[in-house]
């Protein structure tokens, strides 16, 4: 069951690059700064994923710009290095004698990969789970008795909704009214509208640089884009009506 907000949904398809995540967002409009975004487990979930990703793979998903200061560097001087430079993987048979093939270490330090069974159904980036092999790490239950034990691939119960702040708080819904928060906040309720947006890969990769970078206004400046869209249709559509009456 989905929430009313943050709705999977999927155009042309089901790879991770077509899903997209309907997300309410409550704005500031005298400064066009997002207040807070009511989410379903669905979005937040794939937030929670941001704390499984190792710095190899946000670099790699980031091209290598992810802010983190001389991080960026780093990883585009491991990726220059030449691959004679590093070990390789010896060959060698799994638990249930799988052959695995022997493997450059630079590759797997460029991006690792999230660990096995730690990522999101609801994963928006391109970025996979990692070889178990890599990790060391087997499921030794999905061998008792010849039985398969699904992944755990959800971190938050559901159905449940969650405010999600601009610094990615992350509060229950249950615990928190919006009357409460805007006092909190001190905003004034004719000074907020609520918009829509979607969520896909691009707008991932923005909050997943926002989140590393800034330190108060990561749903602002990873979605800043979008909230400008918005604005810039409404005032056309308002323009279009002026026109017309006139």
């Amino acid at each position: 069951m989905m929430s009313e907000f943050g709705n999977l949904s999927s155009e042309n398809g089901t790879s991770n690059n077509t899903k997209k995540l309907e997300l309410k967002l409550t704005v500031r409009k005298s400064t066009n700064k997002v207040l807070c975004a009511e989410a379903g487990n669905d979005f937040v979930d794939f937030l929670f994923g941001f704390l499984t990703i190792p710095i190899g793979s946000i670099e790699d998903a980031l091209k290598g710009s992810s802010g983190l200061g001389c991080i960026d560097n780093f990883y585009k001087s491991v990726e220059a290095l030449d691959s004679k430079w590093f070990n390789m993987r010896p060959k060698q048979n799994t638990y249930w004698n799988e052959e695995i093939p022997s493997v450059n270490l630079k590759m797997i330090l460029l991006n690792p990969g999230v660990a096995p069974y730690h990522n999101s159904e609801y994963q928006l980036l391109q970025i996979s789970e990692g070889k178990s092999e890599i990790y060391n790490l087997h499921d030794i239950r999905q061998f008792v008795r010849g039985a398969f034990v699904a992944k755990c691939q959800r971190f938050a119960k559901e159905p449940f909704l969650f405010y999600v702040m601009d610094n990615l708080e992350v509060r229950s819904l249950s615990s928190t009214s919006t009357i409460c928060l805007l006092r909190e906040l001190n905003v004034p309720l004719n000074d907020i509208e609520e918009q829509m947006i979607s969520i896909g890969e691009s707008e991932a990769l923005n909050l997943l640089k926002a989140s590393l970078t800034s330190s108060s206004s990561a749903l602002t400046e990873g979605l800043n884009h979008r909230l400008k869209k918005q604005i810039d249709e409404d005032v056309q559509c308002n323009v279009k009506k002026i026109c017309r009456a006139g």
